[in-house]
């Protein structure tokens, strides 16, 4: 995006970025579920435009890798009658 022409669509989500004590978070006010700034995660949609009185440069938003999962999920398969037959699976997500 930052070598590209501007694109008033791809411009399509609003968030807040914050720094406190050092610290900057960035805030969706449409994301649902956040409790805490400490487990807040960086969105993953790669740029934001800052809006300032002298106008600010695109911000690159790197994520820093997970320290734990974000989702859990278990498939069942059953291949009890054949290891070459087709074998049901479960996902119990």
């Amino acid at each position: 995006m930052d070598v590209r022409l501007p694109t008033a669509g791809w411009f399509d989500h609003a968030i807040v970025r914050v720094r406190i004590a050092g610290k900057t978070y960035w805030l969706d006010g449409t994301r649902a579920g956040d409790r805490s700034l400490d487990t807040l995660v960086i969105p993953p949609w790669g740029w934001a435009l800052p809006l300032g009185a002298a106008g600010e440069p695109l911000e690159r938003l790197d994520p820093p890798p997970l320290t734990e999962a974000t989702q859990e999920q278990s498939v069942v398969v059953d291949a009890s009658k054949s290891a070459t037959a087709p074998a049901p699976a479960q996902d119990s997500r």
